[in-house]
């Protein structure tokens, strides 16, 4: 028998998923129908293997991510699935800051039935499941990172940071103990191997890279 805990303010939503989840999981399922990171906890405590459905979006979970996180760490054994319509910025900056998924699965709401089922039955096995387009997302954020690693210096990676939370020249160059000439020369340097032409476009880049979160500066 599996234990589903299921987290979605719209109830066709919810309807949906029971609906998929019982045509492809070989087991009985048992529905809970929560809405708070403690209702999780307890459910967890009762159901320690159990599977968390959640749209991450619903219920003020956005203001959760690191507690759910530490519940998913806490309770290893049980299964996370976030029902997405698209990765939220919060989520995202948690997986650049951890470098990891940290084995939620994430399934994309606006798949194909068929999709959402194979995706389902993936899941019930407790095999991984990431929704391609999320892979996508992700896949890009860790080459923007990468590259940034091999092109730029420490000194230039550091100057990025500051550009990007919104310093001006004059207190990068302050703050360094460095002249205003240098920083102006390792901010050209910056923009040519970025291939950006402004302030913005280095911040965006800055942002994907993981070099600042989207708390430090928002676009």
């Amino acid at each position: 028998m599996m234990h589903i805990a299921i987290l979605e303010e719209k109830e066709l939503v919810r309807l949906g998923i029971k609906t998929i989840a019982e045509q492809v999981c070989p087991e009985e399922i048992v529905w809970y129908d929560l809405q708070t990171v403690q209702d999780i906890r307890l459910f967890l405590k009762k159901n320690s293997t159990g599977y968390v459905f959640f749209n991450p979006t619903t219920y003020h979970l956005l203001q959760q991510v690191d507690v759910i996180y530490e519940l998913k760490i806490d309770y290893e054994r049980s299964t996370w699935v976030m029902w997405l319509e698209e990765l939220p910025e919060v989520w995202l900056k948690k997986i650049l800051q951890v470098k990891s998924v940290n084995g939620f699965n994430m399934v994309q709401q606006r798949n194909t039935i068929q999709e959402l089922k194979n995706a389902l039955a993936l899941i019930c096995k407790k095999d991984h499941y990431i929704a391609p387009c999320v892979q996508e997302v992700l896949a890009s954020y860790k080459t923007t990172a990468f590259k940034v690693d091999q092109i730029l210096t420490n000194a230039e990676r550091e100057i990025l940071k500051e550009i990007a939370t919104g310093k001006m020249t004059k207190e990068i160059a302050a703050d360094r103990n460095i002249s205003i000439h240098t920083v102006i020369t390792h901010r050209k340097n910056i923009f040519k191997k970025l291939e950006v032409n402004s302030v913005h476009d280095a911040t965006r880049y800055a942002i994907r890279a993981g070099i600042i979160t989207v708390n430090d500066y928002y676009i």
